[in-house]
């Protein structure tokens, strides 16, 4: 009798767990499966060093009420707080916070209060009971007052910070009292508007006056590049120990070592002369830039603004493949590309069309439509605000698609 009640409780375990399996839809989202109704596996997102605010569980998005959502890889709402979970600890009026970075140790957002103080913020991650790693809101803390900052950064376990007076801050998340100042006097005591271009587990890399790296707790500085007011843009960190960093006023992308070594990757001619293959006809190009930067694993999708002598600007999309360390023109650059269903070709594109690309999903604009290309379901769609990629999106971007559609 007893095997018998057992055998019954298995066959209503397994036609339950069935019945929470959901079926593909057309709309290119992958199917969702939950097992015995009580863990839930969290795919993980392969780039998720790349996004600012996604680490390898979820993406995260400040609402305008000031409370936080989290959503899966596939853009579906894992959990969702209010502002009074996320600043109920502010006992002073605040103004709006902004969300600054996540890992897949917290997540990170800084505060503007009545007294002028720009305090950062940190919410670590738990386990829900159904086994999602969601934010543990109940353990929130308070990092650093940020007001005297020029930029700061999380690098690991270290908040790293450059002060107006050209100091370097580091200190211990676990232990606070475990700080580090280091002076820069080669600095210009003139130079503002310092910024974070990127930063890793053990390491900050900081534009303003150059570009210096610092690594990470040592406090050791190598200055990469002296030259002042030049647009860095789309730095990645590529492989263990190169980031790779792209020049848009020289239109040209450099690889930096820790060691503070470097080399060119390509330069002005390279991308003049990939554009002059790839033209129908042999055309003299007048000027060209790069207009936007793409990452995809490792390649580069380089949004290029080129215009042809006596006529307007054009818009074309180049593949630099940084393994085999060349652009890729015919086939080869086509196979990297999704179908063109949008343009008349990559070579006639409108300004701003490649916005990003997050896991398998392309972001395209045109007009005032957003579209979709997701890879692993060969489907290309006009997204609207509310689908599950129009929320993979929040990953790149803070503000999400509706800054640009």
């Amino acid at each position: 009798m007893k095997r018998l009640f057992y055998l019954l409780m298995m066959v209503c375990i397994l036609l339950t767990s069935c019945s929470f399996q959901e079926q593909p839809e057309e709309k290119g989202l992958p199917p969702v499966t939950v097992s015995g109704g009580s863990i839930h596996v969290q795919k993980k997102l392969k780039n998720h060093m790349d996004y600012a605010f996604a680490n390898s569980t979820g993406i995260y998005r400040m609402k305008m009420d000031h409370g936080i959502i989290q959503y899966n890889r596939d853009g579906q709402v894992i959990d969702e707080a209010e502002a009074s979970d996320v600043c109920s600890f502010s006992s002073k009026p605040y103004y709006e916070p902004y969300m600054y970075y996540v890992d897949d140790k917290a997540l990170y957002f800084y505060l503007w209060d009545e007294d002028n103080s720009w305090w950062l913020y940190r919410i670590p991650f738990t386990k829900n009971k159904k086994g999602q790693v969601v934010l543990d809101y109940a353990n929130r803390e308070q990092l650093y007052d940020t007001s005297n900052m020029e930029a700061f950064a999380v690098a690991g376990n270290y908040f790293v910070g450059l002060t107006k007076h050209q100091v370097m801050v580091t200190m211990n998340i676990a232990d606070k009292r475990d700080k580090k100042f280091k002076k820069l006097p080669y600095l210009s005591e003139n130079c503002e508007d310092w910024m974070v271009l990127k930063e890793g587990e053990d390491w900050v890399l900081w534009w303003g006056d150059g570009l210096v790296l610092q690594k990470v707790p040592s406090n050791e500085i190598i200055r990469l590049e002296t030259k002042r007011n030049v647009w860095y843009d789309a730095t990645y960190e590529m492989g263990e120990k190169d980031i790779i960093c792209f020049n848009i006023d020289k239109c040209e992308c450099k690889s930096y070592r820790f060691d503070g070594t470097s080399k060119l990757v390509f330069d002005k001619a390279a991308v003049k002369n990939v554009i002059g293959k790839m033209l129908p006809e042999k055309m003299e190009i007048e000027k060209y830039k790069i207009d936007n930067i793409v990452k995809k694993e490792e390649k580069f999708y380089l949004q290029i603004k080129y215009r042809k002598r006596k006529e307007k600007w054009t818009y074309a999309l180049l593949v630099y493949d940084n393994t085999a360390g060349k652009f890729l023109c015919g086939e080869e650059r086509n196979n990297c590309l999704p179908p063109n269903k949008l343009f008349s070709s990559w070579w006639e594109m409108p300004e701003g069309s490649l916005l990003s690309i997050v896991e398998d999903n392309w972001y395209f604009r045109k007009g005032k439509e957003a579209y979709v290309y997701n890879e692993e379901w060969k489907t290309f769609k006009v997204i609207r605000q509310g689908d599950p990629e129009w929320n993979c999106f929040y990953a790149v971007n803070d503000n999400g698609l509706e800054e640009f559609v």
